[in-house]
């Protein structure tokens, strides 16, 4: 198992494209098996073009991509200008089986899920990328939850448009504008993921004791407003003026783990509360009987967030051969003074390890056995041998 990682800001897609292909296999020391284009500042025709450089040296090889408004590759985040990165790999022993899903795929009696049940072995992850406009991505992973639990549902919404037809997918059967392309992963490979969401928790945890819908009434028997009050007057200065900024809450996705850490929470906005009924209303469920813990997020936060998860995959990253890195295009210089913040601290906590990915409008990724869509965080993927 081999991967390669490539990246060029070169105006001119013909020249971009060579760039990045330019010795593929004698760098991976075998035909390429699989590879992803991400592309930033060019039309949806260069994906074509970036296919057939690639089939034309591996005619077997499974090639995806996806336009979005910045690429990623190596210690680079090419924020504010064209460019192509390309994640390329020789997979011996590895059986990607192909996915191409509309929404009718989505409401069609037969589930999607069938054609991949059908191989008679549990997928080691699935990654797609998808048109943020024309796919329920919920009910995708809804779906995907119920028959693959514990199987990871990684990748991201494309990004380089802000309406229906305006985003590219690459799939097998050449350049489609809706719906989500993507790949299952079977046999002589393992894949690890983080999800770092960019948020600190503040005060205690708190077990909802009437949650409907999406608003949580009450928490230990507590009206849920005058939790949070007393949990913001409790906060230091610094916290909160944070809090001016937005607060968020973390529902913990196993609430009988008896102690939460870092990464057992799925984070929600926090978006209204009525002082009236002493109800707060978040983006996420509310359910009686979970726990909840109210979380800050800054670039401070967010820096320690992942550089703590990537501390705590320490076997992981030493067996890392290749990184897929699907950064919010919320983050970067929009978070951060300098750029390249994720690239380089993920780069220097796995040196020479090949990376590549792009900022989505939206990452996919698991926290505990589930996956879900997220905002503001960085979904890491690192692919091992097993």
């Amino acid at each position: 198992m081999k991967f390669v990682s490539r990246s060029s800001d070169v105006d001119a897609p013909e020249a971009a494209i060579a760039a990045v292909t330019a010795n593929l296999n004698a760098d991976l020391g075998a035909p390429c098996d699989f590879a992803i284009f991400f592309v930033a500042g060019h039309s949806g025709s260069v994906l074509t073009q970036a296919a057939a450089a690639i089939h034309a040296h591996s005619p077997n090889a499974l090639v995806l991509g996806v336009t979005a408004e910045a690429t990623i590759e190596g210690t680079r985040e090419w924020e504010g200008t064209a460019s192509i990165a390309l994640l390329a790999a020789h997979l011996p022993g590895v059986h990607l089986d192909y996915l191409r899903l509309t929404q009718e795929d989505l409401e069609s009696a037969g589930a999607w899920t069938d054609r991949l049940e059908a191989h008679g072995e549990a997928p080691k992850a699935i990654i797609l990328f998808a048109d943020p406009f024309t796919l329920d991505i919920r009910a995708l992973l809804d779906t995907a939850n119920s028959a693959f639990r514990g199987v990871p549902l990684v990748g991201g919404l494309a990004s380089a448009g802000r309406r229906p037809g305006q985003n590219f997918l690459l799939g097998r059967d050449g350049v489609v504008q809706d719906g989500a392309v993507g790949v299952s992963l079977r046999g002589a490979i393992g894949v690890d993921t983080l999800v770092s969401q960019g948020c600190r928790p503040v005060g205690a945890e708190w077990v909802v004791t009437k949650g409907v819908t999406n608003v949580v009434h009450s928490l230990r028997g507590r009206p849920a407003l005058e939790v949070l009050k007393e949990t913001i007057a409790d906060l230091s200065p610094a916290d909160t003026e944070l809090v001016q900024k937005g607060l968020f809450v973390g529902r913990a996705i196993d609430e009988y783990k008896s102690n939460h850490e870092r990464g057992d929470f799925l984070i929600h906005g926090l978006i209204g509360a009525d002082p009236k009924t002493g109800v707060l209303a978040i983006a996420g469920e509310a359910r009686t009987g979970m726990t909840l813990q109210f979380h800050l997020r800054d670039a401070a936060s967010a820096d320690e967030d992942l550089r703590c998860l990537l501390d705590a995959r320490g076997a992981s990253r030493e067996k890392c051969k290749g990184a897929l890195l699907v950064s919010c295009n919320g983050r970067g210089t929009r978070m951060w003074e300098e750029p390249n913040h994720d690239a380089e601290l993920i780069a220097a906590s796995m040196p020479g390890v090949p990376l590549a990915g792009f900022f989505a409008a939206g990452e996919l990724g698991p926290v505990g056995p589930q996956s879900f869509i997220h905002g503001f965080t960085a979904s890491l993927v690192l692919f091992r041998e097993v």
